[in-house]
């Protein structure tokens, strides 16, 4: 078995397997390797992070320099903790899968 990355129509890059002999033309039929979809979190997260960015006054480049961290820690809160339960979702699944 091999592992090949391919792009979809809109620029989103894939890894799947496929057998050794397939032609890697046919990655988009082989057996998929990818994070999980993260659109959803991504789309629920705009207003939650705007909304922290505004509690935490982080409303201008002044601000986000005068609170070294603030920033990434509003992000990590609202999005970074999101895809991880993600994974971890995907990682459950596959387990009851296996079972």
């Amino acid at each position: 078995m091999k592992i090949v990355i391919f792009e979809d129509k809109q620029g989103k890059l894939h890894r799947a397997m496929l057998r050794d002999n397939d032609p890697e033309a046919l990655a988009n039929e082989g057996i998929p390797i990818d994070p999980p979809n993260i659109d959803d979190v991504l789309e629920e997260a705009k207003i939650e992070l705007h909304n922290e960015l505004v509690r935490r006054e982080l409303v201008d480049l002044k601000s986000i320099n005068n609170r070294r961290g603030a920033l990434a820690s509003a992000v990590n809160k609202h999005i970074t903790r999101k895809i991880l339960k993600l994974y971890l979702h995907k990682e459950e699944q596959n387990k009851r899968k296996k079972e």
